[in-house]
């Protein structure tokens, strides 16, 4: 499967004055061998935070456009972007993402083993839980999950939602409300719903 780059950040004031601004940044990426989609959007939470999902061919193709010798103008743009340190996820997924973020809103949760669970643990209810999407036709959209190469022994999922009502509502029912409990009574949650839209490469 391909690897996907998961980047979020709070907008510079220039950025959130000037959207063009990002195009530096978006076009020098849309050339680089390996990238195979570039989808962008803010976060409902906070709209000012903006999230990136950058899918590579492989994360080699990633690794490989670091080495570049005008890496540096790609750092250099992406700076006059940020209104602090951004974060930077790199995760190999199960399953393919495109339903997940084409959805209307797309759930980006990241979840870490209490003490005393294991990783493997976690991803085991999540599996179950990725099972049964397939028993809410139109109100979920797949759940792809794989662990987050940067911070050890943490899963990121994307949920794919059709509004943004939905999760709580479906968390209600069963099976779901069971995997739920399951998944918080292991694991730490932190997570962020956005509303993606796709840049064309």
């Amino acid at each position: 499967m391909p690897s996907v780059e998961v980047v979020s950040f709070t907008a510079s004031p220039a950025l959130l004055a000037d959207i063009k601004l990002a195009d530096g940044v978006l076009d020098y990426l849309k050339n680089v061998e390996g990238c195979i989609s570039i989808v962008k959007g803010y976060t409902i939470e906070e709209p000012t935070k903006v999230c990136m999902l950058i899918t590579w061919d492989s994360y080699e193709s990633y690794e490989s456009m670091t080495r570049r010798e005008d890496y540096g103008s790609l750092r250099e743009n992406m700076k006059l972007l940020l209104a602090a340190p951004p974060t930077i996820y790199h995760v190999d997924f199960d399953v393919d993402i495109s339903e997940a973020v084409a959805a209307s809103f797309t759930e980006i949760a990241v979840l870490t083993p209490k003490e005393g669970y294991a990783v493997q643990e976690v991803t085991s209810v999540m599996k179950k839980m990725q099972g049964i999407t397939a028993h809410y036709p139109g109100v979920m959209f797949g759940m792809p999950i794989g662990q987050i190469r940067d911070v050890s022994g943490s899963v990121l999922i994307l949920a794919g939602w059709v509004s943004l009502e939905a999760p709580e509502e479906t968390a209600k029912t069963s099976p779901f409300a069971e995997l739920v409990a399951d998944f918080l009574q292991i694991s730490d949650l932190t997570n962020n719903h956005v509303s993606f839209s796709a840049l064309v490469l």
